[in-house]
């Protein structure tokens, strides 16, 4: 898992932004499949908020596509079914919002 940080940090370095790993146990094979993906910009998780209103699924999956560093990644993550769904999943988990708690008395 070092290795796998080392290098999320080295291309966060190279691209400027922040990169995120994602990896997925093959239990078949007993390997990893290692993917990065960028840190979305605010603008592409207010579409993807937009979007997830009518077809989540749809939006995880586009939030995925624009975020992911094919170049770096496993490419199974691409290829397979069962990988990509995950990957979109976990691009989707990147959307995240604070919750007021104030509570009016």
């Amino acid at each position: 898992m070092e290795k796998i940080e080392a290098k999320a940090q080295e291309l966060s370095t190279k691209l400027n932004c922040t990169v995120l790993p994602i990896v997925f146990h093959d239990e078949e094979t007993n390997e990893d499949i290692i993917g990065f993906i960028k840190e979305p910009s605010r603008v592409v998780k207010l579409r993807v908020m937009d979007k997830a209103m009518t077809a989540p699924v749809t939006a995880a999956a586009e939030l995925f596509e624009s975020v992911f560093l094919a170049d770096e990644s496993d490419k199974r993550l691409m290829s397979d079914d069962k990988y990509y769904l995950g990957a979109t999943m976990e691009a989707f988990k990147t959307v995240e919002m604070a919750v007021n708690t104030f509570k009016k008395k």
